[in-house]
């Protein structure tokens, strides 16, 4: 068993000895405390780390559906429509180069289709350091138009769903804009809302899918 410092004193303690103790027992106390608040911070750093988390996902929801809207496109082809959105998104500070967006997403239009078969939805999305911050707008047509589907074949779409975020998102961004995209795929109620309902009738959809994936997202945290 170890021994700490210790002092040999006489009966009567001289004014020396008296000042050494003090100043021992004031370095052994500070000591202590010192290493009392590392040992709680240690142990509340998991939990920071988790509210941080909570933090990252809740701020990447206000910006989507702060940012959401659903506009009636006529007259305009797909990348003409998409062309305007990525301008209009530039100039309310979402991205700050839009011809860099516009070629990324024409970039993932050439590796594979965008249409959602089954759907007559086609998801548009993108990272790119143009972005500065996650968004999420819509846009449906006036008339369907033909683009190629995920599984390679031709399809008739009306609506046109616009995801962007930043190249270096992190992971609970990723896991918030992933959830979005199974909106896309998840049941046929909300695919007809997706397809046709509108603007509020569409933010309310995303409003409360993403509400219930916060809740469960909380919910894990704390147990």
């Amino acid at each position: 068993m170890g021994m700490g410092p210790y002092f040999t004193v006489s009966p009567m303690l001289t004014e020396e000895e008296a000042r050494a103790i003090r100043e021992f027992l004031e370095r052994k106390s500070a000591a202590e405390k010192r290493m009392r608040k590392e040992s709680t911070a240690q142990r509340n750093r998991p939990a920071l780390e988790a509210m941080k988390a909570v933090r990252r996902i809740s701020e990447t929801i206000v910006h989507l559906l702060d940012g959401f809207s659903l506009e009636v496109v006529k007259g305009r082809s797909v990348h003409e429509l998409l062309a305007d959105a990525c301008r209009r998104l530039e100039r309310s500070g979402v991205i700050v180069d839009a011809d860099v967006v516009i070629e990324e997403l024409r970039r993932r239009e050439s590796l594979g289709g965008l249409g959602v078969p089954g759907t007559t939805l086609a998801l548009y999305h993108a990272r790119s350091f143009a972005v500065l911050r996650p968004s999420l707008t819509m846009y449906r047509l006036d008339a369907p138009q033909t683009v190629p589907g995920m599984d390679g074949e031709p399809m008739e779409i009306n609506t046109v769903v616009l995801l962007l975020g930043p190249s270096d998102a992190d992971k609970e961004m990723l896991a918030v804009l992933s959830e979005v995209i199974s909106l896309l795929v998840k049941d046929e109620q909300s695919l007809a809302v997706l397809a046709h309902g509108g603007e509020e009738e569409v933010y309310s959809l995303v409003s409360a899918h993403l509400e219930q994936f916060f809740d469960h997202y909380w919910t894990s945290m704390k147990e």
